[in-house]
C-alpha cells in the first residue's frame, strides 16, 4: 500500500500531470467560449442552408421549365416542376420560423421538404443531399418533435447535457488515450533511462509489487483525471449554460435501421467503452517499457500498435470477430453509432483477458530483469 500510494503521488503531484491538466480545463473553457459566440453563427448556417437549398431548386426550376417549353406534354418533367415548386414554397416558409419560437413547426415543415425531395428523387430528379442523410435528419427530427425536445447544434450548443457530450466526444474519441500515454507515458520506461530502476531492485519489494502498483497508479490517475474533466465540464455548463436534458437523442445505426440512444447513455457507455481500452494502453505502454526502455520510442511503438490494431478492425469482417479484436474499441463513436452486425459491448472480454495477458507478461520480464549497469 505504501508503494502504491508513493507511486500515485509521484504521478498527480507532478508539474506534467497538473499543467496538463490545466492545459484541458483551459481548452474547455474556450470551446464553450467559443460556443457562446456563436449562436449567432447557428443562425447564419441555417439561414446558407436554406439558400443553397432554394438556388438548387430554382435551378432545377429553371431546367424543368425548359423542358418543358420543348415537350408541354412530358408527364415526367410536369411532376418533377409541381414537386419542385412545392419544395420552394416550403422553405420560404422554413426561412421564416429560423430564430424563433417555433421550433415544432419548423421541424415538420423540414421534414415535409425530406419527404417531398425523397419523392422528388425516386421521380427522376437530382439533389445534392444523399438519400441515407435525408433519412437521418428526418428521423432526427420526427423523434424530437415526439419528444418535446427542442433542437440543440452538434457543434455550438451551451446546453449542459450537449455541451458535455461534446467534451466527453472529444475525450473518448483518441483525447484519452493521448493524455494518458502523456501522463503515465515514462512511468516505468523512465525509471530505466534514469538508472532509479537499481533503487527499486534494491528495495525488499517483491518485484511484481512494482509492476502491480504502478498498475494500480495508472488506473487511479486515469480515474482523476476523467472525474476532473466531467466535474470541471459539468460546472460550466450548469452555471454558464441552458438547462436541456440528458434524454436529448442521439441517432445511430443499427444493422442498417435507425435507432436512438440518450445522450445520457451514450456518455456512460462510451466512458466505459475508453475506460476498458484505456487498460490496454496501460499494459501495452508497460510491455514495451521493459522491451524499449525508452520513452519516446516507446510512446511511438505503442500509437503504432493501436492505430495497426484499429486499421485491422476494418479489414477484417464484423460479426463473430468483434468478439476478437481488442482494438475495435479505440475509436469508440463508431462502435456506438454503427453497430451493424455486432454490438457495442462485445470486445470488452477479449480487451480485458489480453490486458490480463500482457501485465503478466510485464510482471514475469521485470521479475525476470537485472540491474542496469
Amino acid at each position: 500500500m505504501k508503494l502504491l500510494s508513493f507511486e500515485l503521488k509521484k504521478i498527480i503531484f507532478s508539474r506534467k500531470f497538473l499543467f496538463l491538466l490545466l492545459l484541458v480545463f483551459i481548452g474547455i473553457s474556450f470551446l464553450f467560449i467559443r460556443n457562446l459566440v456563436f449562436q449567432e453563427q447557428i443562425v447564419k448556417e441555417e439561414q446558407k442552408e436554406l439558400e443553397e437549398l432554394l438556388q438548387a431548386n430554382y435551378n432545377n426550376a429553371g431546367l424543368h421549365i425548359a423542358e418543358l417549353e420543348v415537350d408541354p406534354e412530358n408527364e415526367e418533367q410536369q411532376k418533377l416542376q409541381r414537386i419542385n415548386s412545392s419544395m420552394i414554397n416550403n422553405l420560404y416558409e422554413v426561412r421564416n420560423l429560423i430564430n424563433t419560437d417555433e421550433w415544432k413547426q419548423q421541424l415538420n415543415l423540414e421534414n415535409q421538404y425530406y419527404n417531398e425531395l425523397t419523392s422528388y428523387v425516386e421521380a427522376g430528379g437530382e439533389t445534392t443531399i444523399p438519400i441515407k442523410e435525408i433519412n437521418y435528419r428526418t428521423a432526427m427530427n420526427q423523434k424530437l418533435v415526439d419528444e418535446d425536445i427542442m433542437p440543440q447544434h452538434d457543434r455550438y450548443s451551451t446546453a449542459l447535457p450537449n455541451f458535455l457530450k461534446q467534451i466527453l466526444t472529444l475525450f473518448i474519441n483518441a483525447g484519452a488515450i493521448i493524455l494518458m500515454l502523456l501522463i503515465i507515458g515514462d512511468t516505468l520506461s523512465g525509471e530505466f533511462e534514469n538508472r532509479s530502476v537499481n533503487l527499486l531492485f534494491t528495495q525488499p519489494l517483491e518485484k511484481h509489487q512494482i509492476i502491480t502498483s504502478k498498475f494500480a497508479s495508472a488506473i487511479i490517475t486515469y480515474l482523476l483525471a476523467m472525474a476532473g474533466i466531467v466535474g470541471f465540464t459539468f460546472l460550466i455548463g450548469f452555471f454558464f449554460g441552458e438547462k436541456g436534458t440528458f434524454d436529448y437523442p442521439v441517432l445511430f445505426e443499427k444493422n442498417g435501421a435507425i435507432q436512438f440512444l440518450t445522450v445520457k447513455t451514450y456518455m456512460l457507455q462510451g466512458l466505459a467503452l475508453i475506460s476498458t481500452t484505456i487498460i490496454l494502453v496501460i499494459t501495452i505502454c508497460f510491455l514495451f517499457s521493459l522491451l524499449i526502455k525508452q520513452t519516446l520510442a516507446t510512446l511511438f511503438a505503442v500509437l503504432a500498435t493501436l492505430l495497426g490494431g484499429f486499421a485491422l478492425w476494418w479489414l477484417l469482417p464484423t460479426g463473430v470477430m468483434a468478439w476478437l479484436n481488442p482494438f475495435r474499441q479505440v475509436y469508440p463513436d463508431n462502435v456506438l453509432l454503427l453497430q451493424n452486425e455486432a454490438s457495442w459491448y462485445q470486445s470488452f472480454p477479449v480487451v480485458f483477458l489480453l490486458a490480463f495477458l500482457l501485465l503478466g507478461w510485464s510482471m514475469h520480464m521485470f521479475k525476470s530483469s537485472k540491474q542496469e549497469g
